[in-house]
């Protein structure tokens, strides 16, 4: 049944005469006491939308649109973005056997949200949030569906695994 649901939403979010902003100010009524949730989403979002390995001009506008409506600024949405694609480098980096490149510790900064002149203090601090925000069984209690477990586990991987670079480049 909830198969189903999913299809019709998905053949329903397709048309033309989709009404996006609507449906995303319901969304954000919904969770407004939530913006983990909110911003869990709006991940997804930038995670579908590089599917093919890149973001057109059209799907950088939905983005842009998705989180106005969310309440999401257009710096935080670039921060994500941003993140993103470092998230993904480092992914790929991992599954090749890369070994600790410069460009991979850059990657892992900015997977953290931090720069590399940032203190010792200022590194454990982005990464405990991180892992606040993300860590699946944390996110569970609160309510997030089983179908979105395997997202928050493979970023608290890529957050745990870029902390422990930057660890290891700073021993």
């Amino acid at each position: 049944m909830q198969k189903q649901e999913a299809q019709a939403a998905f053949r329903h979010g397709k048309q033309a005469d989709f009404p996006l902003l609507e449906q995303l100010a319901e969304f954000k009524s919904a969770y407004r006491t939530r913006p983990d949730l909110l911003l869990m989403f709006l991940e997804i979002q930038i995670s579908t939308a590089y599917v093919d390995l890149n973001l057109s001009s059209a799907e950088q506008r939905i983005l842009t649109q998705v989180a106005s409506a969310l309440g999401i600024s257009a710096s935080q949405l670039e921060q994500m973005i941003s993140r993103y694609e470092a998230e993904a480098r480092f992914a790929k980096s991992s599954q090749n056997g890369a070994t600790d490149t410069i460009d991979r510790l850059a990657d892992a900064y900015k997977i953290l949200g931090i720069s590399a002149e940032s203190s010792e203090a200022t590194v454990k601090k982005a990464y405990k949030k991180l892992m606040a925000q993300h860590h699946p069984d944390k996110l569970m209690s609160q309510g997030l569906p089983l179908e979105l477990m395997d997202v928050a586990k493979q970023k608290t991987q890529d957050i745990q695994a870029a902390y422990e670079l930057i660890r290891k480049q700073r021993a």
